[in-house]
């Protein structure tokens, strides 16, 4: 999936892509979740470009209850969703 926003290069943002892209290249999304989890209750950021990411995999594999928990974190968290959000969310 190729995101078209513009992207804060910072630490954070950089280590929550890098190894969430990890987990889910590698198929595994149980662990992908536990990722999400853990880099959450540590406070580690992620961009829109992550969550929307996350969000795609697991509307792939039909984890409603958990996109909608991390859905619902995204807004939360002040981002706003783009057309690429949107349009993944609205294909399940």
């Amino acid at each position: 999936m190729r995101c078209m926003i513009e992207v804060k290069h910072t630490k954070e943002h950089t280590i929550s892509w890098y190894v969430g892209m990890f987990f889910i290249k590698k198929g595994d999304l149980d662990k992908t979740i536990e990722l999400v989890k853990t880099m959450i209750k540590k406070k580690i950021q992620f961009d829109l470009c992550t969550y929307t990411i996350v969000l795609d995999e697991m509307c792939k594999v039909e984890r409603l209850k958990n996109v909608q928990e991390v859905f619902q974190n995204l807004l939360i968290k002040g981002y706003h969703p783009n057309v690429y959000t949107y349009t993944i969310m609205i294909t399940l």
